[in-house]
């Protein structure tokens, strides 16, 4: 019933560097802990900075514009969930299984939908073994375990039977189970080089003498004549001249 249950609410805070930057986050959690079943359910907010570029690589072109390939930490959020149950494998030793499931998602992320599961074993009051798995289409397959020291609760009495086995006092001594590592993603973005001084992307007029006539200044189909760059290349536009080209007496004025 329910007055056989611990319920118990958390909030902690979260810090990790990656080498880069440093990310903050703030967790919430609940949890409902009793003989036959536990639930546990925990959220993950970044706070502060969530994303830092970590450089840009090999640009392009690509229409009028110049492209590049920008690297980017994002920090998460997200949350999981599990339940679990006990295990009848020795009455002197609290075995429990779980199963799961998480969330995380960031700008720009695809997001992280997982499966996990776990278990873990009370060995004595205050030590705990613990082994979990989990898989997502992001992180792929992570395998963790350890062992967690953990102090205050109840005693754990020895000789239980695995049925209705521990009082409410007992799972009082219970760790707090949550993921203190914050989730960080690495993005590889494709954006489009800003002019600092408009906020706009930087345009790119293409002129190549070897082309076919009609083209618009794209990369693709890039201006014959300089007279075409004059008269159809917009203000402040970077004109870029194509090797071997070759424009004899025709000349330019740049606006």
């Amino acid at each position: 019933s329910c007055t056989h249950r611990v319920h118990g609410v958390h909030v902690f805070y979260d810090g990790r560097t990656t080498g880069n930057a440093y990310y903050n986050q703030i967790g919430l959690g609940f949890e409902s802990l009793g003989d036959a079943f536990d639930v546990r359910v925990n959220g993950y907010i970044p706070v502060g900075k969530q994303e830092n570029s970590l450089g840009v690589r090999n640009p392009f072109f690509g229409g009028n514009n110049i492209f590049l390939n920008r690297t980017v930490e994002v920090a998460l959020t997200g949350f999981d969930a599990e339940v679990g149950m006990p295990l009848p494998v020795d009455c002197n030793i609290d075995t429990r299984v779980f199963a799961g499931i998480y969330y995380y998602d960031g700008n720009l992320s695809k997001g992280a939908l997982g499966i996990s599961g776990r278990i873990e074993s009370r060995l004595s009051e205050t030590l705990t073994l613990h082994f979990a798995i989990q898989n997502d289409r992001i992180f792929d397959t992570t395998v963790s375990g350890g062992l967690a020291f953990h102090f205050g609760g109840g005693r754990l009495r020895r000789g239980w039977r695995w049925q209705g086995q521990r009082s409410v006092e007992d799972r009082l001594g219970d760790r707090i189970v949550r993921d203190p590592n914050i989730v960080i993603e690495t993005q590889n973005r494709v954006e489009a080089a800003i002019d600092p001084r408009t906020g706009q992307p930087i345009r790119v007029c293409h002129v190549n003498s070897n082309a076919q006539p009609g083209g618009d200044g794209s990369v693709d189909r890039p201006h014959d004549s300089l007279n075409d760059v004059e008269a159809k290349c917009e203000e402040n536009d970077i004109v870029y001249v194509h090797a071997n080209s070759n424009f004899a007496r025709e000349d330019i004025v740049l606006k």
